[in-house]
Formats: structure tokens, C-alpha cells, sequence
């Protein structure tokens, strides 16, 4: 079982109506700054916008490892309570990386075990995340805890608004996507590339989905007036196509190793 989960994980700082199942990363409909204050964004220095990342405890975001794989801590700038990547806004939060731990099993072929913990680096307060109306943690998944097949959930994220757009979204974005069961997932798509360790969500007409960029953004589901992380954006057959949902890292695989790794960092 996962500790020290923070009381006021997975709630908005005041009440917002969701959007409908129809709202769509890839199509266009942008998000409210404050919906989603546990996105996390990810930059590659020298280049902008880069992945999507969940604030999960003051020091720590939650993240796809194949976006870090092969790069340095500093390579990296983490940037939360972040909406509109062409302007500075207030509430904003800016952090390097103190560590990242890629999990020891991930492949980046297969993308087996696409999760990483990133340690924020505190500041000179020794604080890190400061929580207020754009920044709070999410919750993550119990242990035992099973999500319904077909759930609502939503997915966020700066990625293309098209698989043929040439450049990220400036608006954080976000919609709607049920779950797939990973059995039907297998059964309607990607046979065992689906491993028991990932997870779908996503229309088989296609039409709404995660695209480039919004790689290691979570997939949000709301249980109890929380909104929990149960999955990490990891790899699907294009964007919104129909016949191949979007394919995450399932979380509540991880929650044994996500509690000893932060135990073990201190």
C-alpha cells in the first residue's frame, strides 16, 4: 500500500463542471487553467515543450520513462501550474530534476513498464511544490481498487491537436475517453502487445485521443470527488484512429514499486 498519500489529493480547488464525452485532445477543444492542477509539463531544454507528467506528492511527478530514457536530469526543466506555454501566468512553478528513476524492467521497444518517478529539486526553503489553486497532487489508485469497464475518464495534455499538425498545442487541452478492459483491448487490437501491466482508454470509432506530446500525461478518472491517476499516455497506432484506443501505462501495477522508490530516496 502506497503511504503518505496527501489529503487533498485529486480535488480542485473549487468546483468546475466537466466536459463532455465529445471534448478531444486531438480536434482542438482547450481545457480551463485549474481543472488539472496535478499536469505537470515537461520540457527538453533548448528545444520547448516535450512530455506531460502527474504531480503525485509534493517532490515527485509520475511520468512515461521513454520520455527521459536516454537523457540526463539536466536536460530536463519541470514546470507546474502551467496552462498557457506562450505566456508566464501567475501560479506557475518551475523545478529541475533532483533524480529520475526509469523503471529497471522499462523496454523501449515494447515500451514493457513505460514509467519513471521524477524527484523534483527542492528549493532553497526545502520545500518543492506549493500547493495552491494551480498546483496539487492527484491521487493514485488503492491497492485492490478496480476501475468499471467503460468509466469515464479524461485525458490532458499540450500534444498535437492532429497527427499531422507540425507543432504542440500553446493551450493545455483535454477530453473525455472511456476505459477498455484490457482483454477487449487485446481481443479488438493489439493482441499481447498489451501487456498485464498496461491499460486503454478511448473510442473504437477513434475521433479523440493523446497524441505526440502529451506522452507521460495521466489518465485521470474521478472516484469519490478525487481524481485518481490510473494511467500513464505510453504508445497507441497513431492518433485517433479508429480500431486502436490509446495504450497506458496501468498504474496500479506500479503502486509497490512507485511506494519503495520514494521510500528508498528519502
Amino acid at each position: 500500500m502506497v503511504s503518505s498519500v496527501p489529503e487533498n489529493c485529486g480535488r480542485r480547488f473549487s468546483f468546475r463542471a466537466p466536459l463532455s464525452a465529445h471534448a478531444r485532445i486531438v480536434g482542438g477543444v482547450l481545457g480551463e487553467r485549474g481543472r488539472w492542477p496535478w499536469v505537470a509539463e515537461v520540457r527538453l531544454n533548448g528545444y520547448g515543450h516535450w512530455c506531460g507528467g502527474a504531480l503525485i506528492r509534493d517532490c515527485w511527478v509520475l511520468s512515461a520513462a521513454h520520455c527521459f530514457y536516454d537523457y540526463s536530469k539536466s536536460s530536463f526543466t519541470v514546470r507546474l501550474g502551467e496552462y498557457n506555454l506562450s505566456s508566464a501566468e501567475s501560479g506557475e512553478q518551475v523545478f529541475s530534476i533532483e533524480r529520475m528513476f526509469l523503471h529497471p524492467d522499462y523496454h523501449p521497444i515494447t515500451n514493457h513498464n513505460d514509467i519513471v518517478l521524477v524527484r523534483l529539486r527542492e528549493h532553497a526553503d526545502g520545500t518543492c511544490a506549493r500547493t495552491g489553486p494551480y498546483v496539487r497532487p492527484a491521487c493514485l489508485p488503492t491497492p485492490g481498487e478496480t476501475l468499471q469497464p467503460g468509466s469515464n475518464c479524461s485525458i490532458v495534455g499540450w500534444g498535437k491537436a492532429n497527427s499531422s499538425d507540425t507543432s504542440f498545442s500553446d493551450i493545455l487541452m483535454e477530453a473525455s475517453v472511456p476505459f477498455i478492459p484490457r482483454q477487449e483491448c487485446r481481443d479488438r487490437a493489439y493482441g499481447n502487445m498489451v501487456t498485464d501491466r498496461m491499460t486503454c482508454a478511448g473510442f473504437w470509432e477513434g475521433g479523440v485521443d493523446t497524441c505526440q506530446g502529451d506522452s507521460g500525461g495521466p489518465l485521470l478518472c474521478q472516484q469519490d470527488d478525487r481524481w485518481t491517476v490510473w494511467g500513464v499516455t505510453s504508445w497507441g497506432d497513431g492518433c485517433a484512429r479508429p480500431n486502436w484506443p490509446g495504450v497506458y501505462t496501468a498504474v496500479e501495477e506500479f503502486l509497490g514499486w512507485i511506494q519503495e522508490t520514494i521510500q528508498a530516496a528519502g
